[in-house]
């Protein structure tokens, strides 16, 4: 028996999942196009060495000031040098974005915390939001649960002892905004680089390793399949309901 109350995602959820999983699409699509280019580019090199210069992303670019995403110069999109690591966090920032502000609309008010999270986020996403998926490891220290919401999502902050909004930045009150749009997330990402700023105990580099789950990545496929087990045509290829 759960104790969870049942939870129906609503319309609007509904309509700004599938923005987000059409944004995503486009977005995959431009940095697939923008690595085939300089594919090409780095094999015109080798076999004419010609010493060909490929475009790098400047170091001092304000990516919260870019206004065209998919262009900040020499049609270099914002997300070029994006690795896997980057693709999955940057998902699972806007999920949890969505998911605090629909369920507390869903359910009249109610809010989130680290008891319900991950049994709503499968309720909302048909999968699990799970902490090996961000390298964490178990701590006696501090909850595996609350460190992988650290690695998603570092802004947040967190009051175990009470119901804390999960989507608010630094105070509850901020839960009664609107969504952030995922180009803001985006930005803040880049921005960011989380993918280096935790950093794993015992990793010999120092940066995070998060799993690749190569299973997904290999089998991605012409339908958009892939990443987290999610479809981007809309339809959960794994998980559990």
């Amino acid at each position: 028996m759960s104790d969870f109350e049942p939870v129906t995602p609503g319309s609007a959820f509904q309509a700004d999942w599938a923005k987000w999983q059409k944004q995503l699409r486009e977005w995959r699509q431009a940095y697939d196009e923008w690595r085939q280019v300089l594919q090409q580019l780095q094999e015109w090199d080798e076999k004419e060495s010609k010493g060909i210069q490929l475009p790098s992303i400047d170091p001092n670019l304000d990516v919260l000031a870019v206004e065209n995403i998919l262009d900040i110069g020499e049609g270099e999109p914002l997300f070029g040098n994006f690795e896997y690591e980057d693709w999955l966090l940057l998902s699972t920032r806007v999920e949890l974005h969505l998911l605090v502000h629909h369920f507390r609309d869903d359910t009249g008010g109610a809010v989130l915390d680290e008891s319900n999270l991950a049994h709503y986020y499968k309720c909302y996403f048909k999968k699990s939001f799970k902490p090996e998926d961000f390298a964490v490891r178990p701590s006696a220290k501090e909850p595996s649960f609350r460190r992988s919401l650290d690695r998603a999502m570092p802004c947040l902050t967190y009051e175990p002892k009470r119901a804390t909004d999960l989507g608010a930045h630094g105070e509850s009150k901020a839960s009664t905004e609107a969504p952030v749009e995922p180009s803001e997330q985006l930005a803040e990402h880049t921005e960011l680089e989380v993918s280096q700023v935790e950093v794993v105990e015992g990793d010999e580099d120092g940066h995070a390793k998060i799993n690749r789950i190569e299973e997904a990545l290999e089998s991605e496929d012409a339908s958009g399949c892939g990443f987290l087990g999610t479809c981007w045509g809309g339809v959960p290829v794994s998980g559990d309901a």
